[in-house]
């Protein structure tokens, strides 16, 4: 007897697989963009402005563009390098009515001014003036604080030179560990990491000289079939809109 055929078996077992990950991303988007919904009217009664911050490439632009208004995208790796998905992003991106500010990943292998100098050079070219937003979190750190905090302090030197608007990305954990006490930085924006799944800056202790957060990540997504993190600005304070009058750009 000869065997049984599976194919109509497999084929039955991929449509079911592929239906519930079509289920499963399509629950994904609802929720985020109920989660968007409550965003935007906490910001009309309280200042709360939702925005995504991401590195991969971006795989559906009007999905994406239709379901957030701002992004941070990731310019530049803790590997050294600008970020290769930051210009095909930024080209998706571009003919949208979205705003789009920029972070980096600093690498203590290269130097300062040639971070920099890479970066601007993107930027300009796409004729980007932005907030740059520095990540100060992950193992890439010297154990010396005090190295850290002269090199932080030479980073911030030189985009203050290029007339850019410049933010801390850390959490409190991460600060103490590769910086210290150090609050040198506190008259920069924090944009304070806390994956509590609460967009609101409940439960904020001060920690680096930063009395309140101007933004805050509170967990991650799956968005539009893209891995992206999950933010909240807050409008209620003079800092704040100083940086959403300068620095999102409208594209």
């Amino acid at each position: 007897r000869p065997p049984r055929s599976t194919q109509g078996v497999s084929s039955a077992a991929s449509d079911v697989y592929k239906r519930q990950v079509s289920t499963q991303s399509t629950w994904d988007l609802i929720q985020m963009k109920i989660l968007i919904l409550c965003l935007f009217i906490a910001c009309i009664s309280g200042g709360i402005i939702p925005f995504v911050d991401m590195w991969e490439e971006i795989k559906d632009a009007k999905c994406m563009t239709e379901t957030i208004k701002s992004f941070s995208l990731r310019v530049y790796q803790g590997i050294g390098k600008v970020e290769p998905n930051f210009v095909k992003n930024y080209n998706l991106l571009k003919n949208s009515k979205v705003n789009i500010t920029v972070y980096m990943l600093p690498s203590l292998k290269v130097g300062v001014e040639k971070q920099v100098a890479d970066i601007m050079a993107v930027l300009k070219d796409k004729k980007i003036l932005s907030m740059m937003s520095i990540v100060v979190e992950g193992k890439d750190w010297s154990k010396d604080t005090k190295k850290n905090v002269e090199f932080l302090k030479s980073l911030v030197a030189e985009f203050t030179k290029n007339k850019l608007m410049l933010a801390i990305q850390t959490e409190a954990g991460a600060w103490t560990r590769i910086m210290g006490q150090s609050t040198d930085f506190s008259k920069l924006l924090l944009w304070w990491v806390k994956h509590d799944k609460n967009p609101e800056p409940v439960k904020y202790k001060a920690f680096g000289g930063w009395k309140a957060p101007f933004a805050k990540q509170f967990g991650s997504a799956n968005l539009c079939e893209n891995s992206v993190g999950q933010n909240s600005h807050y409008t209620d304070q003079s800092t704040n809109t100083k940086y959403l009058r300068l620095s999102l750009i409208h594209i």
